[in-house]
């Protein structure tokens, strides 16, 4: 082993986190998405999130990033509705249409 895979091995951020447990979100993520889900506006820019939360924007882009790795949700860049500017919102991924596992019809 040389000395810089020795500095590389050493370095906590090569560490590879531990897996969790598929569908096992944290009770603020499970938060995000209830109120994602129950909203009006069918998206959320993390603004908004952050104040219906009372958590902060950045502990509300860590939600977010939970979210995605999970495949729950998706962002994009749109328009937010209570700012009135564009900006990146997040919103439900909804099951795709037709289902990937049935085979197109044919007219």
């Amino acid at each position: 082993m040389t000395r810089a895979d020795a500095r590389v091995s050493n370095d906590p951020r090569s560490v590879t986190p531990r897996p969790k447990a598929d569908g096992v979100l944290s009770e603020n993520a499970e938060r995000l998405l209830a109120d994602l889900r129950y909203t009006p506006a069918t998206s959320l820019c993390p603004d908004c999130a952050a104040r219906d939360l009372a958590l902060t924007k950045w502990d509300v882009l860590k939600l977010i990033r939970e979210l995605i790795g999970d495949g729950r949700v998706l962002c994009s860049y749109a328009f937010c509705l209570s700012y009135r500017r564009p900006t990146l919102v997040v919103e439900v991924r909804r099951k795709a249409w037709p289902p990937l596992d049935e085979p197109l019809a044919r007219c």
